[in-house]
């Protein structure tokens, strides 16, 4: 998405929609957030969620994160080809 400078003149105007269908004028605050994902190219799927949880939740034991991590899996219906 192309961003525009901070501007308080600025006045943006459109047609707000969710799911295909209009959404009624009710005063709505909507922004945008930029997020970059971080996926490691040379790491399969089991790596990243496994280093995922190691890093989102230190408080679990080693066996507790890969257990996460594999319910996650299983979850996502990926647990055969991760």
């Amino acid at each position: 998405s192309g961003q525009l400078p901070a501007n308080k003149n600025m006045s943006l105007r459109g047609i707000l929609t969710a799911n295909g269908k209009q959404m009624v004028d009710s005063g709505y605050k909507v922004a945008y957030v930029r997020q970059e994902d971080v996926f490691y190219s040379q790491l399969t799927v089991r790596e990243t969620l496994s280093m995922a949880t190691k890093l989102h939740l230190p408080q679990f034991t080693s066996r507790q994160q890969d257990e996460y991590a594999k319910q996650l899996m299983a979850e996502l219906g990926i647990i055969n080809v991760a």
